[in-house]
């Protein structure tokens, strides 16, 4: 389904007893997605319209469309599904006045800068946000002023190494 929609990234998302009255929990028993992209109250033309092709691309593999010109997609998208212990949320340990130095989808390293807070009348800093692992950033903090302990960015991490996804153990002699 997520080739289909020419979805690069997928994230599980953690069980939560608020999920339960959520539409989506309830097509659990379907295959159902949640899609976000982009920022609050912004439209990104780009994104609009691969979402756009994606869903015409699903519902023709779907047999829901029909399309007789037999045209294949440009490119396949390679899907990463991350599970939902392969995510980090990085929050902030005082209020203030974020400001932002990434970018969200950027790759970030170990002990990259992502932000800072600062003081708001004084213009002093106050805390480095850092990323704690190598990952993707998924989401990042859009609005300045920050309190404690709010989250401020979600970098989604590889935990495992490869070869534990690999189907034979590799076996000393």
């Amino acid at each position: 389904m997520c080739r289909d929609l020419q979805i690069e990234t997928v994230r599980r998302q953690k069980e939560s007893s608020t999920q339960k009255v959520n539409l989506f929990h309830q097509w659990q028993d379907m295959s159902s997605v949640i899609v976000s992209a982009g920022s609050p109250r912004t439209i990104n033309p780009q994104q609009c319209e691969t979402l756009f092709q994606g869903i015409l691309n699903f519902m023709k593999a779907e047999g829901i469309l029909k399309d007789h010109r037999n045209k294949k997609p440009e490119h396949k998208t390679k899907t990463r599904i991350y599970q939902s212990d392969e995510e980090i949320a990085e929050r902030t340990t005082t209020a203030g006045m974020f400001l932002k130095e990434v970018k969200v989808g950027s790759h970030l390293k170990q002990g990259q800068k992502i932000g800072e807070v600062r003081d708001i009348y004084s213009g002093k800093r106050l805390e480095e946000i850092t990323a704690p692992e190598d990952g993707l950033l998924i989401t990042l903090r859009q609005y300045p002023i920050v309190y404690e302990k709010e989250p401020m960015a979600i970098i989604l991490t590889t935990k495992k190494s490869w070869r534990e996804y690999l189907p034979f153990k590799n076996k000393t002699r």
